[in-house]
Formats: structure tokens, sequence, C-alpha cells
């Protein structure tokens, strides 16, 4: 058997890394919907990888909970009915209240920087920025709070439920309902920033559990149109 050197197997797990961020923002942004079945061999040779490499980044991303790999079938992105999307959204309130409690304790004056600079860009009110621009800003405002609990743990578990949402919603309202909902949610998240600044972690988890509430009522009415 051929012996593999380090540089060619650091190589290898670099190209996988970068196959997987590409299927996983694929999912993230809607391109691959909830439910689509995912074609190992178009997928290779529209990234210009092999089959293997595909299949190793697909997976590390099953492992998430964002695909699943069904046998002799493949995978397929995976789809939640609505009952049990809100339950992911009631454990993430639970979770990231506490977290956000926890960060008024312990954030710093370069999170806070970081989150200020985030904050225009995580509402959906620009027509012309791309959607995901807004998902990863989105993101990274509220990972930079619940990463400020100092708590590894809670930390990972919220990354995880982080992931299964942005699977099941694009943020797919008319241009009317994005520009109010954009809106709400960038009142709200300036609103959780004031709370982390002023220490006042009781404050930061009702004002998320709040944006949060919000969110699931939105998404339950979006549920309803394209149902």
């Amino acid at each position: 058997m051929r012996r593999v050197g380090i540089n060619e197997a650091a190589g290898a797990l670099t190209l996988v890394d970068d196959v997987y961020q590409r299927i996983h923002n694929a999912i993230i942004v809607g391109e691959l919907k909830p439910g689509q079945q995912i074609k190992q061999i178009p997928l290779a040779d529209g990234l210009g990888v092999s089959q293997r490499t595909v299949r190793e980044a697909l997976m590390r991303i099953a492992a998430e909970g964002l695909i699943q790999h069904e046998p002799r079938k493949g995978f397929r992105v995976s789809s939640f009915p609505f009952h049990e999307l809100e339950e992911i959204y009631q454990i993430r309130c639970l979770l990231e209240g506490f977290a956000v409690e926890k960060a008024a304790e312990h954030i710093t004056q370069d999170e806070l920087a970081v989150m200020h600079e985030l904050l225009e860009r995580t509402a959906d009110i620009d027509a012309s920025r791309p959607i995901s621009e807004t998902h990863d800003a989105n993101q990274a405002f509220h990972i930079t709070a619940i990463r400020a609990s100092r708590m590894p743990h809670l930390i990972r578990l919220l990354e995880q439920l982080w992931k299964l949402m942005f699977t099941q919603y694009g943020g797919e309202e008319d241009a009317v309902d994005r520009a109010e909902v954009g809106q709400r949610e960038l009142h709200e998240h300036r609103e959780l920033l004031h709370a982390l600044e002023q220490g006042n972690g009781s404050t930061a988890k009702k004002v998320l559990e709040k944006h949060i509430i919000a969110t699931v009522a939105n998404l339950k009415n979006h549920w309803g149109k394209h149902a």
C-alpha cells in the first residue's frame, strides 16, 4: 500500500473542508432545498472533485443533521415538519436566552465591536444584498454573543441548532414582508446589543426570547403561505 505523505494528507483534508463548506453553504442559503436529493456524481463533476471527496464531505454534514443518509438511496437534505422546527426554536430560546444572560457578564469590548460592525447587515432590509450575506451576518452576530458566555458545551449545542434552523428556511418572504421583518429584527438586535453593553443579563435574555418568539410567528406565517 502506498504511504501518504503529511503534505498530501493535509492537502486532501483541505479539499474535503472546501467541498464541505460549499455544500454546507448551498444548504444554508436554500440552493439545496429541504427534502431535495443530493446526487453525488453531478455534484462532484460540478465542483471538479472526486466522488470520494464529495462523499466524505456529505458524511460530515450528515453527522451534523443537515442532511440524511438513506441506505441504497444516497443523501437528502433534512426536512422537518413545522412542529419539529418549532421545537428546535423552543430549545434555542431556552439555551440562547441563558447564553446571552451569561454573556453579559463576560463579553469584551472587542466582541461588542464585532457585533456593532455586523449589526446593520443582520437584517434583510437591503434588496440588493444577497440573502446569504444577511444570513452570515445574522448568524455571526448571534454566535459572537453566544461565545461570550464562555460555556463551551452550550456554545457547541447552539451552533448545531443554528445549522439545523437555516436548512429549513431561506427567507423567501415577498418584498413587503422582508422589509417589515427586517426592520423588526434590526430593532431587536439593537436592543440585545445595548443590553449586553450595559451588562444587563436579564434584559438581554428577555430581548432574545422576544426576538425568537417573533421569529417563530413569522415562520408560521411563511409556512402557511408556502404550504
